[in-house]
C-alpha cells in the first residue's frame, strides 16, 4: 500500500523543486535561484499547515510576493474551502500581485480563483456619473460631461479603475463619480460592487490594507464572503506601514467646509419647500456661528479636551450634524427615484460615524482617542477648521482582526524595532513565531557607508548643499537627499539651484503636494539629476540611484497629537521614547536607508549626516540596524576617504552576482 504524502511535506517538496535551481523560475521564466526566497517560502508553507502565526522580516530582494502566494496557491490545491486573504499597503504591490499571479496561472491554476479589491474610491460609478452630469450642467463642469460622451467605452473597463479612464480628469470631478458611500443599491453600473461581487467568491482576495480596516469598523468582517468556517487566512505584506494606516482607519475627520457644503447640496432640493428652506437656513447660520467660535486662536493644531470652551462649541457642532442628517432622510424619502435617493443616502452615510464619535469623545467615553483641531488659511480669507479624532492605542482593534482569521502572518523588509519581544507587543502578536531572512544582496560588496566627520556632524542647509555637490560630482548625479524638515529642504534646494544649473544637473525637489511617483517618472529621464525628498519618498519608493544621503535620523516631528500620546503611554507606565518612538524610527530608518540597493547588479554609497549619530545614547541602535557585514567609516577618516571619481568608477565596474549566504537565523525562531 502506497502512503500518501502528508499535505505539509507535499508542498515542501514541490516548492524545493519549484525555486530550485532547476525550477520553473529558472528554466521557464528567466529568474534565479535564490536561497533566502525558498527559505522563505517553506517556513510560510509550514506556518500556515501547523496553523501558527507568524511575523516574518525579509529584506529588499528576497522575492516575497512569490514566497507566500506559491505556497498559498499549493495550500488551496490540497484544501478545497479554504480563503487566503492578501493584504497591502500600496497600489504599487497590488498591481505587482496581479501580474505574478497571471504569470504563474499555468503552473498553478489556483491563482485564477482571485480577485483584486481596492478602496471604493478608487471605482468609477456609472450611475453616479450620471447624476454628477445632472447636477453639473448649470456649472459647466466639461470633465464630467467628456465621460459621459465616451459612456459606451466606460461600461467595458476591466475593473474600472480611475487609471482606465479615457481622458484624465480633476480630483473634484472624481470625488463626484467614485464609489465611495452607499452610491448604488445593485452592482448594475457599479464597478465597485462588481468588485466586492468577485471578491466574495474567490478563494484570493488581494485587498489595500485601509480596506481591511474599514470593512471591519463598518461591518464587522474584514472581507466580503468571510463565512465563519474555515476562517480566511491572512497574510499582510508592508506589514510596517500596519499601525499608520490602521489608525487612519480608526480616526474621525469633520470639516467645516464640508458640513456647509452638505448643508448647500440640499439647498438645491428645497426651493420650493419653505419650512425646509428655513430649517437649512438655520442651520447654515448656526455653522457660521460655530466657525467663528472655534476660529478664535492662532493657526496650526491644538488638543481639544470635552470641557474646554472649543469642546463645548463642538457639541454646537454635533448637533448641527444631527440636524443635516435629519433634513438629508426627510429628502431620501420624498424622493421621487431611487437615483435621486442616493444623494440624500450618502450624505446620512459620510456624516452619521462622525456624529456618533463627536458624540462619543464629548461624553467622555472614548479615554483611548484625542480630538484635534486645526486652522488653516482658507479661501475668500477664511480660516479653515478641521476636527480630527485619532485614537492612542490600537491594542483592541489589532486583536479584533487577529480573530477573524485563522492564522496571519505578517511581512516587511522592516518589520523588527529595537527587539523581537518589542516587534510582537507593537503588533499584539504576543504569542506569534517570527522569521528573519538574510538579503540576497553582498553589502560589503555592493554598499559604501559613511557617517558624519569625527567632530561634528553636517545639519545646517550650507553644509548639507556642500556635502551633495560633493557627493553629486563623484557619482556624476543619480543623487537622493532625504529630509525631515521641510524648510530645511527648500533652503537647500535654493542654495543648490544656480550650482545645479551650471553644473548641468537636474534638481528636483519634493513639494507639499508632490507625489513620490511623479518626481521619480522626472528622475529617471535623466541620469545627472538630484532628488531632495522627504518622508514619502524614503518609503515604499522603487528609485534607481547611485547614492543615497540621509540628513537626519527620521523621527517623526514632535505635534500636539504625539505629545498627548506620549502622556497617554506614560500613564500606561511606559518610556515613550523607548517603548514608542524609537523602535518605529529604526522601521522608518530601515525603509530609508533601504532605497539604495534595490538589485543584485547594483552598487551605491550612502551617507549619513546626523551629528546625533556621533553623540546620542541610542544611536547604536542605528548603526547597528544598517546592513550586517559592513564596516562604516567618517567622511574624514584619512585611512578610508570616499573615494576619487576614478576610484569610484573602477568600484562600480565590478559588479558580480554573489551567491553567498549571511549567517543568520533562519525558519522559525520563536523569540
Amino acid at each position: 500500500m502506497k502512503l500518501k504524502m502528508p499535505a505539509c511535506l507535499g508542498a515542501a517538496a514541490e516548492l524545493e523543486r519549484f525555486f530550485g535551481p532547476d525550477g520553473p523560475i529558472v528554466t521557464r521564466f528567466g529568474g534565479r535561484a535564490r536561497w533566502s526566497q525558498t527559505e522563505m517560502a517553506l517556513t510560510f508553507n509550514k506556518a500556515i499547515h501547523e496553523q501558527k502565526s507568524m511575523l516574518i522580516e525579509a529584506p529588499t530582494g528576497t522575492g516575497k510576493t512569490l514566497a507566500y502566494l506559491i505556497p498559498i496557491a499549493l495550500y488551496l490545491r490540497s484544501t478545497p474551502k479554504q480563503r487566503f486573504v492578501i493584504a497591502v499597503a500600496s497600489k504599487h504591490l497590488q498591481a505587482q500581485i496581479e501580474r505574478d499571479m497571471a504569470r504563474f496561472a499555468g503552473e498553478f491554476p489556483e491563482l485564477k480563483e482571485s480577485a483584486i479589491l481596492k478602496g471604493a474610491n478608487n471605482y468609477l460609478c456609472l450611475n453616479r456619473l450620471k447624476r454628477a452630469a445632472l447636477r453639473s450642467q448649470h456649472r459647466g463642469e466639461a470633465d464630467l460631461h467628456q465621460l459621459l460622451d465616451n459612456f459606451d467605452r466606460l461600461e467595458k473597463l476591466a475593473h474600472g479603475w480611475r487609471e482606465e479612464l479615457p481622458i484624465k480628469i480633476s480630483d473634484s470631478a472624481w470625488a463626484q463619480i467614485n464609489g465611495e458611500g452607499n452610491c448604488c443599491k445593485s452592482s448594475h453600473g457599479c464597478y465597485r460592487r462588481q468588485a466586492r461581487k468577485l471578491a466574495e467568491q474567490a478563494r484570493i482576495v488581494v485587498v489595500n490594507t485601509d480596506l481591511l480596516g474599514y470593512n471591519l469598523k463598518h461591518t464587522g468582517k474584514p472581507v466580503p464572503g468571510e463565512t465563519e468556517q474555515p476562517k480566511p487566512i491572512l497574510v499582510l505584506d508592508e506589514a510596517h506601514i500596519l499601525l499608520s494606516r490602521m489608525t487612519e482607519v480608526e480616526s474621525a475627520d469633520v470639516s467645516m467646509r464640508a458640513l456647509e457644503g452638505a448643508v448647500n447640496m440640499l439647498g438645491r432640493d428645497t426651493f420650493d419647500r419653505t419650512h425646509l428652506r428655513t430649517r437649512l437656513d438655520l442651520v447654515s447660520q448656526r455653522l457660521q456661528r460655530i466657525r467663528r467660535s472655534l476660529a478664535e486662536g492662532p493657526e496650526g493644531q491644538q488638543i481639544v479636551k470635552p470641557d474646554d470652551p472649543c469642546g463645548l462649541a463642538c457639541t454646537e457642532v454635533a448637533s448641527a450634524i444631527r440636524e443635516i442628517k435629519a433634513m438629508a432622510a426627510f429628502l431620501r424619502k420624498e424622493a421621487p427615484t431611487d437615483e435621486a435617493a442616493q444623494d440624500y443616502r450618502e450624505v446620512e452615510s459620510r456624516l452619521g460615524f462622525s456624529e456618533n464619535a463627536l458624540r462619543s469623545y464629548l461624553g467622555h467615553q472614548l479615554p483611548n482617542y484625542v480630538m484635534l483641531l486645526t486652522r488653516t488659511p482658507g479661501i475668500h480669507g477664511q480660516t479653515a477648521i478641521n476636527l480630527e479624532l485619532k485614537p492612542f492605542d490600537l491594542h483592541d482593534v489589532l486583536t479584533g482582526l487577529w480573530s477573524h482569521f485563522q492564522q496571519t502572518t505578517l511581512i516587511s523588509a522592516t518589520l523588527i524595532g529595537t527587539s523581537i519581544p518589542e516587534t510582537k507587543k507593537t503588533f499584539s502578536a504576543p504569542d506569534w513565531h517570527t522569521a528573519n531572512f538574510p538579503s540576497p544582496f553582498d553589502y560589503r560588496k555592493q554598499m559604501r557607508v559613511f557617517l558624519p566627520p569625527r567632530d561634528r556632524g553636517i545639519s545646517d542647509p550650507p553644509a548639507i548643499s556642500a556635502e551633495i555637490e560633493r557627493i553629486a560630482n563623484l557619482t556624476d548625479g543619480r543623487v537622493m537627499a532625504l529630509f525631515t524638515n521641510y524648510k530645511q529642504l527648500q533652503e537647500t534646494e535654493l542654495l543648490l539651484k544656480d550650482w545645479c544649473r551650471r553644473e548641468g544637473y537636474q534638481l528636483l525637489a519634493q513639494e507639499r503636494n508632490t507625489s513620490p511617483e511623479a518626481l521619480v517618472e522626472k528622475f529617471n529621464r535623466d541620469p545627472r539629476s538630484i532628488i531632495l525628498g522627504n518622508h514619502a519618498m524614503g518609503t515604499g519608493v522603487d528609485i534607481r540611484i547611485r547614492a543615497l544621503i540621509i540628513t537626519k535620523i527620521p523621527f517623526d516631528q514632535q505635534t500636539p497629537y504625539r505629545e498627548a500620546r506620549q502622556e497617554y503611554l506614560k500613564s500606561k507606565k511606559l518610556n515613550p521614547f523607548r517603548d514608542d518612538t524609537l523602535p518605529e524610527t529604526i522601521r522608518r530608518w530601515k525603509q530609508w536607508w533601504g532605497r539604495l540597493i534595490r538589485e543584485e547588479n547594483q552598487k551605491g554609497i550612502l551617507v549619513l549626516l546626523d551629528p546625533k549619530l556621533l553623540t546620542a545614547s541610542y544611536a547604536s541602535y542605528f548603526i547597528r540596524s544598517l546592513p550586517g557585514g559592513i564596516k562604516a567609516t567618517h567622511l574624514d577618516d584619512p585611512d578610508h576617504p570616499l573615494p576619487t571619481r576614478e576610484q569610484y568608477s573602477q568600484w562600480t565596474s565590478e559588479i558580480q552576482v554573489s551567491t553567498h549566504k549571511t549567517e543568520l537565523a533562519i525558519g522559525i525562531n520563536v523569540a
